[in-house]
Order: C-alpha cells, then structure tokens, then sequence
C-alpha cells in the first residue's frame, strides 16, 4: 500500500469491543479500500508507520458505528400514536399505499438521519422493498427482510410469488442483500413459514410482544384470534398447536439457519431452553424505546445473556418511535434494564454485526473491517469510555469526515 492511502488517527481512546479499550491510541485506515489496516497504542503503532501521516484528536474517542439490527426504514413520522399495541395493529397505515416516489424519499431519508446517530448497518423489514438503494451505496450495510403476511393457507401461494418478483427485481451486493420474512408468527399460515424457510438461511420477525402470541397458539384463543378474523385472514381448517410459540416454531422447522427475533417481550427461561435443543441460530433484537412506548414487557436481557443468547439492538420504525437515534436505545438498556456500559455498546455494535451475519465486516475496530466509525469528545463527566459514548450528550461525528 502507497502512503498516500493511508491515514492514521490519534485519540485519547478506541474502543475497538473485540477487546479492552486501547488508551492513548491510534488507527490506520486504508481510503482507497475503506477498511481498517491496524490498531493498537501511539507508542506501537509508530514504530511502524511514519509519524507525517498521525491526525492527532486528542481528548477523543473513536469507536465502530451502530448496527441497528431491527428498523422499518419506509416508515414515516405516525401521528396520534396509540400507547396499546393492539390498536395500534389495527389503526396502523399500510405503507404500501404510498406512492414509490415518496417511500424511495423517506427511507433515504431515514438512511441518513440514522447515519447522522452513528448508524452504519440495518436489518430492514420492509413491504415494498423500496429501501432508498441509492443511499446504501458503499458505505452502509443492509439485510433486506420482505415482510411476508397471510394466515390463510390458499393464499400463500399467491404472497410467496409477489414478493419473490420484488425480490428477484433487486440487484444484490456485497453489502445489500434482500430476504423472505413474515411480519408475525401468529400472521403467517403454516404453507407461508414452509416456503419461507425453505428458501432462506436468514429471516426476521416480530415475536412474543404480547402475551396473547402465547395464548393464540396454546388455545386458539384471543384478541390475535379476533384480529385475523376482523381481516377475513383466519384459516378455520387450522390445529391449534397446543404449544408454546417457540416450540411451535422450531418443532416445524419454520426456522432458518440464522434469526433475528424482534422485541421478544414475553420470551421466558423455558423458551430459551427449547431453543438451546434445536441447531439453530436465533438471536434477541431488543428496542427499548419502542416497548416503552407501547408500555410492553422488559425483555429479560441478562436472563438471555446469562443463557448464552445473543442480544442485539434495534429502533423500530418510526411508527413506533420518534426517530432513528440508537444512542437512546443503548442509554434505555443501561438507564431501565440495569445493563453496563460496556455490555450495551457491545449490543449495539459486534452483537448486531453477528446477528444480521455482517461480522467479517462490521462490529469492532479490527483490521480489513468497514472504516466508518465514529469520534466524539471525551466527556469528562463520565468514568470510563464506554459510559462516555453510552450517556454523555456530546455530538458524534464519522472519522473520516474529520
């Protein structure tokens, strides 16, 4: 490599997650490649590089972006929000009776308002799939998930088959890839999950918000049961399992290699057992703000997390909540869900990396991974950088920008 792509940071602290905080530390970023070519301390990495090249920050830290593993980036500002998840199901818009022109706009914008947070990758649940494609470009990373719905056996044919088309329309990339996902468990016919799974080693979906996704599988019963009637989507031939969602899930192979489980608010011990039996990847979105809004269950972060469940981040659209800012997210999961620093950072950056399968990439400050990471000031008021960047109010900025 030439000098003249090569530049070197200085700062007070990285914060590299993949291991301890380096303090009074530099990194090396290729530009022409847009990744990271090495870190370690001032006094290392002097000794083999030149010193001409050494942007010094000072009192700063430099830490990877934000990996929001759970957003609906099509989504506008919704007014008059309810605070009950179930009217909310029944009032919510249909994005897909927007126009392209104006979904295109809004998600671009949202692509940008997120990245201004420190947002770098998403995990999309789209119904259109129009996910402002010209502002992923180069430098975001986005798993597209089609947000598939339909609890009617003879229909499933029929969704499978238009969201395929959508599909098949997008030009996948080494960074933008689109994917089958179904919105809800409880919202998805049997054949529907079947052709899911058989299709995807990557899907997405809403899970255990409510206590009723429990009760509707376990009797039959329910608000769910009223909500797919009220909609003419209630398959009258299907059983009633008899069984706990998660079991439902996995017992019929609905699952894929790798899943992203959005919100889990009424998960519990038992669940997390029935899935340690099964050879399957499912990883925990958390959203924070989102379930506060809509006075939902805590997540149990610490009860997965001592089980060995990996734990991600996300802000949900902005149906849900106000904006895109996943600093508030990480603050909540410290602030309301008795989480450290520490932990939360690593929720929002290598753990989401993990969990939408763009860890070689993302996640850490680790050499041949994406450069677009982040520096802010050191705020004083803190004890340890980690807090700095979960809780101080400071601005943050791309280091490349600097």
């Amino acid at each position: 490599m030439s000098k003249n792509n090569i530049k070197i940071f200085r700062a007070r602290w990285l914060l590299p997650i993949s291991e301890s905080p380096i303090e009074d530390g530099d990194i090396v970023i290729n530009t022409d490649e847009n990744q990271i070519v090495d870190v370690g301390t001032h006094t290392e990495i002097r000794k083999k590089y030149s010193q001409t090249l050494v942007k010094d920050f000072g009192n700063s830290i430099i830490f990877p972006g934000f990996i929001n593993a759970h957003v609906h980036l099509e989504e506008p500002l919704l007014e008059n929000r309810p605070q009950d998840y179930l009217t909310f199901l029944k009032t919510k818009p249909d994005i897909r009776n927007t126009p392209e022109k104006k979904i295109k706009k809004q998600a671009v914008n949202n692509i940008k308002e997120a990245h201004e947070y420190g947002t770098v990758a998403f995990a999309n649940l789209s119904k259109t799939g129009i996910s402002g494609q010209e502002a992923i470009g180069d430098n975001f990373f986005c798993r597209v998930f089609m947000e598939l719905s339909g609890f009617r056996n003879i229909n499933a044919l029929d969704i499978f088959r238009k969201y395929s088309k959508i599909i098949d329309s997008h030009e996948m990339t080494k960074n933008l890839t689109y994917h089958y996902a179904f919105s809800n468990l409880w919202s998805t016919s049997p054949k529907l999950l079947r052709m899911i799974s058989a299709n995807e080693l990557h899907t997405m979906l809403h899970f255990g918000l409510l206590e009723e996704e429990r009760n509707f599988f376990l009797n039959g019963k329910g608000l769910l049961k009223q909500f797919l009637l009220s909609h003419d989507d209630f398959n009258y031939s299907w059983k009633v399992p008899g069984m706990q969602p998660i079991k439902y899930y996995l017992q019929n192979s609905f699952n894929t290699k790798h899943n992203i489980f959005a919100h889990a608010c009424d998960i519990n011990q038992e669940d997390v057992k029935l899935m340690q039996k099964y050879d399957t990847k499912i990883n925990i979105c958390v959203c924070p703000r989102s379930d506060q809004n809509f006075e939902l269950k805590k997540v149990p972060v610490q009860m997965l997390q001592n089980n060995g469940v990996n734990v991600c981040l996300g802000t949900e659209g902005k149906f849900m909540v106000d904006d895109l800012n996943i600093r508030k997210e990480i603050r909540l999961l410290i602030e309301e869900y008795g989480i450290s620093a520490e932990n939360a950072i690593k929720i929002a950056t290598l753990n989401g990396a993990y969990a939408i399968g763009f860890h070689r990439e993302l996640g850490s400050l680790s050499p041949h991974k994406t450069s677009q990471c982040y520096i802010m000031e050191y705020d004083n008021t803190y004890n340890d950088p980690y807090e700095v960047v979960a809780l101080s109010d400071k601005p943050i900025e791309l280091l490349l920008n600097k």
